[in-house]
C-alpha cells in the first residue's frame, strides 16, 4: 500500500514538473519563488552616472514596483506611481531616479 502511494506521488510530481516546463516553453516566462516574470526586460541607462537599471515585467494600469538597490536597506515597494501617465519603463525609471532615495539597480512589476 505504501509503495503504491509513493509511486503515485512520484508520478504526480513528474506530471507537475512536465506541466511547468511546458508552461515555460509556451508562455516564455520564468518564475522566481512565487513571482512570475516575463523574459523580456528593459535596460535603462542612468543620467547621473554610467550605471544601468534592469527592468522586468509588463507595466499595467494597476502595477506596483519592487525596487532593488545596491544597499539592501534601501530596497522597497513603490505603489504610488501613476501608471496611466508613467506607462513606459523609461518614464518610470526617470521618475524613480529623481524621486527615490537609494541607488536603484533593478525594478520589477508586481
Amino acid at each position: 500500500m505504501f509503495k503504491k502511494k509513493q509511486k503515485n506521488f512520484a508520478a504526480s510530481i513528474a506530471l507537475l514538473f512536465f506541466i511547468y516546463i511546458y508552461d515555460i516553453k509556451k508562455t516564455k516566462t520564468f518564475c522566481i519563488g512565487a513571482l512570475k516574470l516575463d523574459k523580456t526586460f528593459y535596460i535603462y541607462k542612468k543620467k547621473i552616472d554610467d550605471d544601468t537599471i534592469d527592468c522586468y515585467g509588463t507595466i499595467e494600469c494597476d502595477s506596483n514596483f519592487v525596487i532593488t538597490c545596491i544597499d539592501e536597506y534601501d530596497d522597497g515597494i513603490v505603489a504610488d506611481i501613476d501608471t496611466e501617465e508613467l506607462n513606459t519603463w523609461k518614464k518610470v525609471c526617470e521618475y524613480l531616479e529623481m524621486n527615490y532615495d537609494g541607488d536603484i539597480v533593478e525594478i520589477t512589476t508586481c
